[in-house]
């Protein structure tokens, strides 16, 4: 079983009344009691800004998912790591690497890497340029299989529409071999193709527990026709 870590995402949507008033002290006392009780993963949330038209459902209060992860694997021994879910196109490739190389260097190999193309039409326009919501999914695909590189070669090569770079080297190396476990989160049509082409596993956002038999299934054709297997992790 894995969690979302609670107070570090207040979305007005699912917060609960005590995390609006709890401490930076008691998220880490729940993350210690969950790493204790043999929690499989530690999920932290993603957002830089939300727009005025959004606070009334999602609040404000997002703290940073790299920065999170980075304090959690100083105090947390053998519970996963998840980014649940970074926004991953509004990283360039290289900076993203950087970021989760040093997260599985410093938690001994213990991160997945959630992603996914985002929802926010406003956040994703003024951090990426105008245009760059309706592109989230072409930017999103481009950007998994930049970061994979990446993750995979000290100095990888990459020639896409949106980035271009090759013969930069990153270091320190991720612990995991050949790289962490990449997770894509969404449950639209779109997004099921994108696990099957790219993911190790999948964070279903919305799914109804009736319909989820259906989409796993749908996951692993989609797989086998574009990798010759059906293996799957599911969050």
């Amino acid at each position: 079983w894995g969690m979302q870590l609670p107070i570090q995402s207040q979305s007005t949507l699912y917060v609960s009344e005590w995390e609006k008033r709890a401490s930076v002290d008691e998220m880490a006392a729940i993350a210690v009691a969950a790493d204790a009780a043999g929690c499989f993963y530690l999920g932290v949330c993603d957002h830089t800004a939300i727009p005025a038209r959004l606070v009334d459902a999602m609040g404000s209060v997002w703290y940073h998912t790299i920065a999170m992860l980075g304090w959690l694997a100083g105090f947390t021994k053998r519970t996963r790591l998840l980014s649940h879910v970074v926004t991953l196109s509004q990283r360039h490739p290289l900076r993203a690497a950087k970021e989760f190389s040093t997260l599985d260097r410093l938690s001994h190999g213990r991160l997945v890497i959630g992603v996914g193309v985002g929802h926010v039409a406003e956040e994703l326009d003024v951090l990426n340029g105008p245009g760059s919501f309706a592109q989230r999914g072409k930017r999103g695909d481009e950007a998994i299989e930049a970061l994979m590189k990446c993750l995979e070669e000290e100095a990888a090569t990459h020639e896409g529409s949106c980035w271009r770079f090759s013969g930069m080297h990153i270091g320190p190396r991720a612990v995991q071999e050949p790289r962490p476990p990449v997770w894509i989160g969404g449950s639209s049509p779109a997004a099921l193709r994108r696990v099957a082409a790219y993911g190790d596993g999948w964070l279903p956002q919305g799914t109804p527990r009736s319909a989820l038999y259906e989409q796993i299934q749908r996951i692993r054709e989609l797989r086998h026709e574009f990798r010759n297997d059906a293996w799957l992790d599911i969050g």
